[in-house]
């Protein structure tokens, strides 16, 4: 007898089992989907199709500011009864329509606030270019931030966000803090911060008498005056302030006779130099004169220093 079993023939199906293949048996319950419920179903449709809005308003968006660049740089400062920067404005436009410039807003760089409107088309495709007088302000000590100018633009077509703003690219100094009122600094006479009103009363070959006013209303007394280092003697030698104003009388100077070599130009205005009454201390002016000033001292000199 063998130890082991003997060898069982395959078991074949019952002839009489039938195999119902309509019927799929269910998974168990842990492995079922539940259907989503309808409020998801919405918020998901809401959601794609607000984002493909969002997407569209964003990119109307872009394209309704004009392709408009511009740089801006400073070509001169002059003094024309007071402080004046010629900045030169390039503009391009980029666009495919006519687009109009319709304000600059500059800021910082020793220009304040100011706001300037205008209405200047740009065809496509056109390269404009601008010359701006504007005032400066550069207070003594104090350091302006930095220089901004500012694009207002709109399309000719109009519409509703047809517009927008563009900022020009300073150019050389206009890019340093403060870089105009140096330029202003190295361009302009001394003390040309505070320019005074100044009128010519008298004028003969021994003396000059002007009148001056907007002077500082802190300024008590003249003690000095000055002709970019020519010294002016004051003829009284005490000559007061009040409200600003004052009367001087000035004698002919006498320059040195070495030095007209070293002078790229002539005068035409003084640096006034004032005692304050507040305590703290001195304050200076200038006091645009004109040509008649710069006649005036070469005709003063030429006695001092005859050949």
């Amino acid at each position: 007898m063998s130890r082991y079993p003997d060898p069982q023939p395959p078991r074949q199906p019952e002839a009489d089992a039938d195999l119902d293949l309509d019927r799929v048996p269910a998974p168990p319950a842990h492995q079922r989907r539940r259907p989503l419920p309808a409020s998801a179903v919405l918020v998901a449709i809401l959601a794609t199709f607000g984002g493909a809005l969002l997407d569209s308003a964003r990119a109307q968006e872009v394209r309704s500011v004009p392709r408009v660049s511009a740089w801006v740089a400073l070509d001169s400062v002059r003094l024309d009864g007071r402080p004046v920067a010629e900045l030169r404005l390039g503009v391009t436009n980029r666009d495919d329509t006519t687009v109009f410039l319709t304000a600059l807003d500059l800021s910082g760089g020793g220009t304040g606030s100011q706001h300037l409107g205008l209405r200047r088309p740009l065809t496509p495709g056109q390269v404009d270019a601008l010359q701006l007088p504007v005032d400066l302000f550069c207070p003594p000590g104090i350091r302006p931030p930095p220089f901004r100018l500012t694009l207002q633009l709109a399309r000719a077509n109009g519409g509703p966000g047809a517009g927008g703003t563009v900022v020009a690219v300073p150019q050389a100094r206009l890019r340093l803090p403060g870089g105009l009122c140096q330029e202003g600094d190295r361009q302009l006479p001394q003390a040309y911060q505070v320019a005074a009103e100044t009128r010519v009363v008298t004028a003969t070959t021994d003396s000059l008498t002007l009148a001056l006013s907007g002077l500082p209303a802190s300024a008590t007394e003249v003690f000095s005056v000055q002709a970019d280092g020519w010294l002016l003697p004051l003829v009284p030698t005490t000559t007061p302030v009040r409200s600003g104003r004052t009367t001087l009388r000035l004698g002919v100077p006498q320059p040195r006779c070495d030095d007209a070599g070293t002078r790229r130009v002539v005068p035409t205005g003084l640096q006034v130099v004032m005692a304050t009454g507040d305590g703290s201390g001195v304050q200076e002016a200038y006091a645009p004169v004109g040509i008649l000033l710069a006649r005036w001292l070469m005709a003063s000199r030429q006695q001092a220093c005859p050949r």
